[in-house]
């Protein structure tokens, strides 16, 4: 088989696939789901009719049989163009005056092929005058057609969802694709014949694809935007706030599906619970959570019926995810409430059994670790298990394997919360070993400031000179941590750390930890220090009681001790630390 043979039969499998196409196109008009789709279908069959004719042409044994041929392709061209413009200028909604300038030119062009010449083909016409006057009438309604409809599909997919924005796109670009294949539809020379029929392959599966997409191109185009939701379910993992929620995702839902206004109420009673963007009178579109409880009203969305059952189910996608959100948020309320009850229950059984007031006491501490140093990596652990169960197949790998690594992160917070609790128990034993070397001060505390979370507006941070201090960096970590997070949950800014060398030789570091806030009861420092210690016994300040005895027992193990400093004269409560000296550097001063 030849070139032009081979050309020829691709051309011919290409106006069959047109010829489906436009079936296709016309079984879903004729059925009603979108009255669009008769242009698409008037299209698909006018190209696949020129094509056809053009292909076939060399059949004819006489010239005046071959520009009759030529001149019903170029009409059909003409037709096919019109169509997509038609189509384009419907799904944009653009103006009566648009489509009757359209018509116009497409009557002047259709004119032109058919009435000026006898003979329309490559030049065999009655005249060069006539010739020139076709050639110059067909190329402008070409470049109107194809510039107007491309511009108008893409300015239209701007407004639209990612998935519905692309579709849109992609009939732009097939629009001006197979115009320049219309450029060479008269060529006979094999490397520009093979140009054509490249550039009308492209343009036909563009279009093909861009009015009947594969699921799998699908979900690659609805991909970036459900990584995005993800990406807001990680941020809001550790919300207990239902209200938070709704307040964090209703606007990326809204903003995932265009919609000019959303808002989220109470299916039964009606009750707006979170609304987001300006009042407007455009159509609402109404989607119920799963559970069923709650509705969700999209405003304006933009609605096209070519389109509309994928933007439906986008939305319904959307819907689902801030679904496990809220399960995530009432799991945790109802782990509070469950707390909350263990916490009572406990009160009323140390008031009934004096005998077992230190019993009742270690369990409450234990109890207050759970829910306040469990609750954090519980939530992300059974988050993300919820959210993999339920869209694993809506995740890619790269973005399963992070959430994957997220529950593996926390699940070993766990087990290194067990083991500090562990090392509670043991630290009081003889044979507690202790690793001790150089520890930077400074280095140290400014590593301590930014790990438990403290604004860096709100610390001073001074060390004397350059110190270091003889211990295990682990262990004495934990001792400052302690002190910071105690200051700020019971203190007020701002908190100032100094560091500074005491002793006849400098041989010792003192660390003050100072804050501003109300100071330590007079009636509590006997017994600052012990364990499971609280100066405010109710719920309102958190905290298990155990932070000040770890410090001291930290703190004894390395050779130093620790202590609250009394002091009239700024209030506030200020806690030193005195630890065995090591070798000095410049000085070096951060913060306030």
């Amino acid at each position: 088989m030849d070139r032009i043979a081979t050309v020829n039969l691709s051309l011919f499998v290409i106006a069959v696939t047109f010829t489906y196409a436009g079936a296709v196109a016309a079984r879903a008009w004729l059925t009603g789901r979108a009255r669009s789709l008769r242009w698409i279908a008037l299209a698909m069959f006018g190209l696949a009719f020129a094509w056809l004719t053009f292909r076939f042409s060399s059949f004819s044994t006489t010239a005046d049989n071959r520009g009759a041929i030529y001149v019903a392709a170029f009409a059909a061209i003409t037709i096919a163009q019109w169509s997509l413009l038609r189509f384009a200028i419907e799904l944009a909604e653009s103006s009566t005056r648009t489509r009757r300038i359209a018509d116009i030119a497409f009557g002047t062009t259709i004119a032109a092929e058919l009435v000026i010449p006898d003979r329309i083909a490559f030049g065999m016409y009655a005249g060069p005058a006539q010739a020139t006057f076709v050639h110059v009438v067909m190329a402008l309604f070409s470049i109107y057609a194809t510039g107007l409809g491309a511009v108008l599909l893409w300015r239209a997919g701007r407004r639209m969802p990612s998935l519905v924005r692309n579709r849109y796109r992609m009939l732009a670009i097939s629009i001006v694709t197979l115009y320049a294949a219309m450029t060479l539809a008269g060529v006979r020379e094999y490397p520009a014949l093979l140009v054509f029929a490249l550039l009308l392959i492209g343009s036909t599966l563009l279009i093909v694809v861009a009015a009947m997409p594969p699921q799998w191109l699908r979900d690659a185009w609805q991909a970036p935007l459900l990584r995005r939701v993800l990406r807001e379910l990680a941020d809001v993992s550790g919300m207990t706030d239902q209200d938070a929620v709704r307040a964090r995702l209703l606007p990326t839902i809204a903003r995932a599906a265009s919609a000019q206004r959303a808002v989220m109420h109470d299916a039964g009673s009606g009750r707006e619970l979170e609304t987001f963007g300006p009042r407007s009178d455009a159509a609402v579109e109404r989607v119920l959570l799963p559970s069923g409880s709650i509705a969700l009203d999209l405003v304006g969305v933009p609605h096209d019926p070519f389109f509309g059952g994928e933007q439906r189910q986008l939305v319904e996608d959307l819907a689902l995810h801030l679904q496990v959100a809220l399960e995530r948020c009432s799991l945790i309320a109802r782990e509070r409430d469950v707390a909350s009850t263990m916490s009572a229950a406990n009160v009323r059984l140390r008031s009934a059994n004096a005998e077992l007031v230190e019993l009742a006491e270690l369990r409450d501490g234990f109890v207050a670790i759970a829910s306040h140093e469990l609750r954090t990596p519980i939530t992300t652990i059974v988050g993300f298990t919820r959210t993999l169960l339920d869209l694993w197949d809506d995740i890619e790998d790269p973005e399963r394997r992070r959430y994957l690594e997220l529950v593996d992160r926390d699940a070993h917070r766990l087990s290194q919360l067990v083991s500090d609790l562990l090392m509670l128990s043991s630290v009081e034993s003889p044979d507690f070993r202790v690793v001790r070397e150089r520890v930077d001060v400074g280095a140290l505390l400014g590593q301590v400031v930014a790990d438990v979370g403290v604004d860096a507006a709100g610390v001073e941070l001074h060390v004397e000179q350059s110190l270091s201090v003889h211990a295990d960096p682990r262990l004495v970590r934990q001792v400052f941590v302690n002190l910071v997070a105690n200051a700020t949950r019971h203190g007020a800014p701002p908190i100032r750390l100094r560091a500074r060398p005491v002793g006849e030789f400098g041989d010792k570091v003192q660390v003050e930890v100072r804050d501003e806030g109300p100071g330590v009861p007079e009636e509590f420092r006997d017994r600052l220090f012990g364990r499971f210690a609280r100066a405010d016994q109710s719920a309102a300040i958190p905290g298990s009681g155990l932070g000040l005895f770890i410090v001291r027992r930290l703190v004894e193990v390395q050779g130093g001790r620790v202590w609250l400093e009394d002091d009239d004269t700024h209030g506030g409560a200020c806690f030193v630390v005195e630890l065995p000296s090591s070798a000095a550097r410049p000085a070096a001063t951060w913060g306030g």
